[in-house]
């Protein structure tokens, strides 16, 4: 075997010492592995138990920071509380009863940022209160709620001249975030009455609630209001031509329609309003018949004197 062979078997002993010992020893390794696992587990739960109580300490005195008198003071209160999340938003449930008109305006915002509909009952209650801040608020928080059961109630507060129009505002920029089909009689009726300057953003939310309606109605609604005879405002008519990017009408006519619309309102005064029909008419679903036409008019729209109506027309062509 040569003088090599006693090395040979002093290497095999060697490995064999340094060689784990079987079955017990990976029950070690596994053992200390489990543990080390449960240690970061415990360890975890602690730290998460403790931030829990800290957010919950902190919440508990923001909702008494938000009842005091000082706005601002209040107003700092809810954007930590908006920090803090739903839970701590929640907390201002109870103060939807409160006596004070102001605590139950602030309530209602901050329990609409939770965005949880099963807070919806409560908040519909506030439409009908004395106060017409507070009305303003519930109606804010609805939309934010989601809560599709408020479409007809804020369907209604909206065609209620007598409100003020911050309550009316307010219901039309929920109908907006509720996208409810069932408003655009209502909406469409509100935008072809008589323009008045002192209702602007009145219409304006209107318009863009009826944006998000997809319907017949709304479409054609949509392009009557480009045209600057019938809409003097320059932000409904922009509005109106934004929303128009979404719209994909079924029927071939109305498709045609809508891209005739747009093109003319390229031509509009308002460089504002030409950069959203030029926007548009890149985004919206048209004809096939109404390729061509398209691309002509957004060739011509590459040489408008505004730049930003020449960088729209140049992104659509892309």
């Amino acid at each position: 075997m040569g003088d090599g062979e006693p090395s040979t078997h002093a290497q095999i002993a060697e490995r064999k010492r340094n060689r784990p010992t079987g079955i017990s020893e990976r029950i070690r390794v596994n053992r200390k592995t489990l543990t080390n696992i449960i240690i970061v587990v415990v360890l975890v739960a602690v730290v998460w138990g403790v931030s829990a109580l800290q957010r919950s300490a902190r919440a508990t005195g923001l909702t008494k920071d938000l009842q005091v008198q000082d706005d601002y003071q209040a107003y700092r209160a809810m954007r930590k509380m908006n920090g803090l999340g739903a839970a701590a938003q929640a907390r201002a449930v109870p103060l939807l009863k409160a006596a004070e008109p102001y605590l139950r305006a602030r309530a209602a915002i901050l329990v609409g940022n939770t965005g949880n509909p099963r807070h919806a009952p409560a908040v519909l209650e506030l439409l009908q209160d004395p106060d017409a801040t507070v009305r303003a608020a519930a109606a804010t928080a609805l939309g934010r709620l989601g809560a599709g059961a408020a479409v007809q109630p804020l369907t209604a507060l909206l065609q209620q001249a007598t409100q003020p129009l911050e309550v009316r505002t307010a219901a039309a920029r929920s109908l907006a975030l509720l996208a409810a089909p069932e408003a655009a009689p209502v909406l469409i009726a509100l935008l072809q009455a008589p323009s008045d300057p002192q209702e602007a953003a009145l219409r304006q939310a209107a318009t863009i609630a009826l944006g998000t309606v997809k319907s017949k109605e709304a479409v054609e609604e949509l392009t009557a209001l480009l045209q600057p005879d019938r809409e003097p405002d320059v932000v409904v008519r922009t509005l109106a031509a934004e929303a128009l990017a979404h719209a994909a009408p079924a029927e071939e006519r109305q498709g045609m329609q809508v891209g005739e619309a747009l093109i003319g309102a390229m031509r509009d005064e308002a460089s504002e309003v030409r950069i959203a029909a030029v926007h548009s008419l890149g985004m919206v679903a048209l004809p096939a018949a109404m390729g061509e036409r398209s691309r002509a008019a957004l060739e011509e729209a590459r040489n408008d004197d505004e730049y930003w109506v020449r960088e729209a027309a140049e992104e659509a062509l892309r």
